[in-house]
């Protein structure tokens, strides 16, 4: 009896649990399977109060289970003089839904939002994080602000993450009679619910349980592939700077405003300017001896202030301090153009090395760029400038801005525009080896090899930042080599078409190949054994997207011990697929192994049914590039 009194009371506890609407009870078996973290609630009601007023209000709601998902327990909001937070509320509550506590006003911290590499910036941050162990728990957050600044709209992406189950998500935007709010569906999002008042429109996006998915490896952008709304202005304010966001040319206009009368510069400068372009004859050599006088006489601080940090500073604040951020450096490149007749614009552009930052929208005009540098239009050819790099090469833009839109601020306002590719045949890394192997195994070697463009850039960056020393520490724990000692380095910069860096290396290293009894096992790919390996997916959902091309060339010559003989040479490779090409061929040329190789990276977006086709090109080349050569020694 009185375990069935027992039993009862657990079935009413376990009822009365299910009810709370956080309890982990009542998320779907469908949608927690496979979920680090499920999202409860999330709702955004964003409101156009005005042209210079909005307010957004958001609530969201986080069932966190295991430490993968911590991140969630985290919430963080910016503000400055243009925007204010009316609130700021977070609340934690156990597996069974139960509150646990809420946050107190002073237990919130409130910063200064100063990154490290700003020298001022008038933003701050509120932020908070419960730092919960005992999973599975939930965090809810509701947070109002009210900005002055309305050329951001919210964007809505509801499945946030990958292995994240959503209950519940929606955005609500509500705009004032007659306001056209522009908005661009991705991934499959459907067209918003509309329903009008006297006064106001209101669009609506909503979606509810949402199983988990699983993110892939060279996926395109998550917004391409999940539900996702972007919001945008038409007609907008800064603090009062009107702009109009209905086309590139409008918008450009607007920066126009930001940006005029800011490119007035100092006598003896223009007097600087005219005495380095004297020598030359033609737009380009001045434009580029103009450069080398910006990166000489200027360095990069990011000084974020002003209207929202969107403002330069202008020409005569750089020409006096020496510094500036991209905008200001930028608009005085501008400026030192134009003081000898050299037009140029102003080019604001999404920089970052990944893919998704070269995903852009060009048909929808929206403000979803983080960078400037400028672009010089010539007769035959486009000559791009990188501002913030003392080190940069003039018309080289790297991965960091490479291959994407930049939205050039002209005179008649604003267009798009891309930067240069570099492909095959420009991301070249080529390598020789010439090397003598020892009885014991060991192998002294001298090592050249040509990096250029894209492949360079490790290299650059290294030997530009770091001290000899540190470059001998770098390479000493960086190079693919067993028991090997760095003898000498030594790099060479160069810039023709495009950057180069020669590097020169001498390497003892012992044991390198494996000696049994009379025979010696050797691997002739001695530095360019290729790491990257794709796991096995059978299950793969999405398309497989590659950016990044280039080619890698070897050619390695290792005089063998006398009296010895080859028993077992590897077969060559060839090898042909939509991911790459890949030769490998080895021979014995007057008692020298003899090694050559080939491989070629493509760029190229495939089906995920080519899936298995990347993992057997690359297990090949993997197993190919280390493949041994046995040499033996026979008796006497």
């Amino acid at each position: 009896m009185k375990s069935l009194l027992i039993l009862s009371l657990t079935t009413v506890w376990l009822a009365g649990s299910s009810q709370n609407p956080y309890s982990i009870l009542s998320i779907p078996d469908s949608i927690r399977k496979k979920a680090n973290v499920v999202k409860r609630v999330d709702q955004t009601n964003f409101r156009i109060v005005d042209l210079d007023k909005v307010v957004q209000r958001s609530k969201v709601a986080y069932t966190i289970f295991n430490e993968a998902a911590d991140k969630y327990g985290f919430t963080y909001e910016n503000y400055d003089k243009l925007q204010e937070i009316n609130l700021f509320d977070a609340t934690l509550y156990d597996a069974l839904g139960n509150k646990v506590r809420s946050v107190k006003r002073n237990e919130v911290k409130d910063e200064s939002a100063v990154s490290g590499i700003s020298l001022m910036e008038d933003s701050r941050v509120k932020w908070f994080n419960f730092f919960c162990k005992e999973y599975p728990y939930t965090v809810e957050f509701e947070i109002e602000t009210e900005s002055k600044n309305t050329m951001f709209f919210p964007t809505w992406s509801p499945i946030g993450d990958g292995n994240m189950g959503v209950m519940q998500s929606s955005l609500t935007v509500r705009a004032p009679k007659g306001y056209n709010v522009r908005y661009k569906l991705l991934g499959g999002a459907a067209a918003p619910k509309i329903s009008a008042t006297e006064k106001e429109d209101a669009y609506h996006w909503e979606i509810d349980h949402y199983k988990p998915l699983q993110k892939e490896p060279y996926a395109p952008s998550w917004y391409e592939l999940t539900p996702t709304v972007i919001v945008a202005p038409s007609k907008f304010v800064l603090q009062g700077y009107e702009g109009d966001m209905n086309s590139w040319e409008s918008f450009g206009k607007f920066r126009l405003k930001l940006n005029a009368g800011r490119d007035e510069l100092p006598q003896k400068v223009k007097q600087e300017v005219q005495e380095v372009v004297n020598q030359y004859n033609t737009p380009r050599e001045k434009a580029i001896a103009i450069y080398k006088y910006l990166q000489q006489n200027t360095r990069y601080i990011s000084v974020q202030m002003g209207i929202g940090g969107w403002q330069p500073f202008d020409a005569k604040y750089v020409a006096e301090k020496k510094y500036g951020d991209c905008k200001a450096l930028s608009n005085y490149m501008t400026a030192l153009l134009k003081s000898v007749d050299i037009p140029s614009y102003y080019a604001v552009i999404k920089a970052g090395p990944e893919n998704n930052n070269k995903w852009f929208l060009p048909d929808f005009t929206n403000n979803s760029f983080n960078h400037i540098i400028v672009c010089v239009p010539l007769n035959n050819d486009t000559l791009w400038l990188e501002c913030t790099d003392q080190n940069q090469y003039p018309g080289y833009m790297g991965d960091f801005t490479d291959n994407r839109y930049a939205f050039l601020i002209t005179p008649e306002g604003g267009k798009l525009a891309k930067t240069p590719r570099y492909g095959l045949n420009e991301n070249l890394q080529t390598r020789r080896i010439d090397a003598k192997l020892a009885p014991d195994g060991a192998l002294n070697m001298t090592i050249n090899t040509l990096y250029q463009a894209q492949q360079q850039d490790w290299a650059h960056g290294m030997i530009k930042a770091l001290s000899k020393e540190k470059v001998t520490d770098v390479l000493k724990q960086s190079l693919d080599l067993p028991n090997y000692e760095l003898l000498h380095f030594d790099y060479k910069t160069g810039y023709e078409r495009l950057p180069i860096v020669n590097e020169a290396l001498d390497i003892s290293a012992l044991n390198y190949a494996q000696v049994s009894g009379k025979r010696i096992f050797v691997t002739p790919n001695i530095m360019s054994r290729s790491r990257f390996r794709p796991t096995t997916d059978s299950t793969r959902a999405y398309s497989i997207k590659f950016e990044a091309e280039y080619r890698e060339t070897d050619t390695v010559n290792i005089a063998l011990p006398e009296g010895y003989k080859p028993e077992s040479m590897p077969k060559d490779v060839d090898i042909k697929s939509a991911f790459g090409n890949y030769k490998a061929s080895v021979k014995i040329v007057d008692n020298k192994l003899v090694y050559t190789r080939l491989l070629e990276k493509l760029a190229g977006t495939h089906p995920p049914s080519a899936y298995p086709d990347l993992v057997a090109f690359w297990d090949k080349v993997h197993k190919a590039d280390r493949a041994k050569v046995v040499m033996v020694k026979p008796e006497q």
